[in-house]
């Protein structure tokens, strides 16, 4: 009797599984265009207000939906996965804080850029993120 119930729940993570990816390209796809443009040549040197005006509101927008799809993520998930998403989110935040000291340190020491610092954290903290989860959870089956 066991096994419809463990079959039911495996179909309902891999449907879990597929709509967190499909939602995750979604945004990954958004921010991927908002950096792209953070480098794009101005094609009116004179009036970079709009171009920059489009690039903040892209990269608002993205990272508006990059919480948006956690959190629906983390709705969607059972008790177990909510805690390895929650461990995975705590080792991040931390990683996260000592790359903004080292960052916030070098740039004070004129050694690096602030913007592609923040820029490389941001995306580090994402790779992060979702690195740890699968490990935590690999660890926990």
């Amino acid at each position: 009797m066991n096994k419809p119930t463990n079959h039911l729940e495996s179909t309902n993570e891999i449907k879990r599984r597929k709509t967190n990816l499909r939602d995750g390209l979604v945004v990954g796809a958004i921010l991927l265009v908002a950096l792209l443009m953070g480098y794009a040549p101005q094609t009116d040197p004179g009036d970079p207000a709009i171009s920059d005006f489009v690039w903040a509101a892209l990269a608002y927008v993205g990272v508006l939906a990059l919480l948006l799809v956690s959190y629906l993520g983390y709705r969607r998930a059972d008790e177990r996965q909510q805690l390895v998403q929650l461990k995975a989110a705590a080792a991040t935040f931390l990683a996260v804080l000592l790359g903004i000291f080292t960052a916030e340190m070098l740039y004070a020491l004129k050694q690096i850029n602030l913007n592609a610092a923040i820029q490389i954290l941001f995306i580090g903290s994402i790779v992060l993120w979702t690195l740890l989860q699968k490990l935590i959870e690999s660890r926990n089956r």
